[in-house]
């Protein structure tokens, strides 16, 4: 293998390639969780929607669930840090606020999934180096 170098920068950047396929495939499993709960909900299995809901929670989040959906939205999106797993997370948000029974409660979680979109999109703009001056 002469001629081929291994240096620190071929490697970081294989691991990065490596975790953005990651969080790729997470966000897609995601979005299929949430047809799967929409058609549920849909169809009046309303129990089986909030089964496959929190069994999308747990899969996504792993064992930081309980702690990623009880920290308010800025702590959430710095712990996962990535923009489409943030987003990911304000559509899960998103879905527990429309199988939440209580108003308040379904109020607190749609500000929630905004605020997680907002986050998403200020670490993307932040990568993108054009974050608005504050």
């Amino acid at each position: 293998m002469a001629g081929r170098r291994h240096g620190t920068g071929d490697w970081s950047a294989l691991n990065a390639s490596r975790q953005d396929d990651f969080i790729l495939r997470q966000v897609a499993a995601v979005a299929a969780a949430i047809a799967r709960i929409l058609g549920l909900r849909s169809g009046g299995a309303v129990e089986e929607a909030r089964s496959e809901l929190d069994r999308a929670y747990a899969e996504f989040l792993g064992p930081r669930s309980e702690l990623l959906r009880e920290v308010d939205a800025a702590t959430a999106a710095a712990l996962i840090d990535a923009p489409d797993a943030i987003r990911a997370l304000a559509r899960l948000s998103a879905e527990e606020a429309e199988q939440e029974g209580d108003a308040d409660r379904q109020a607190t979680l749609r500000l929630r999934s905004v605020a997680l979109e907002a986050e998403a999109s200020r670490r993307e703009a932040r990568q993108r180096g054009d974050e608005p001056a504050a």
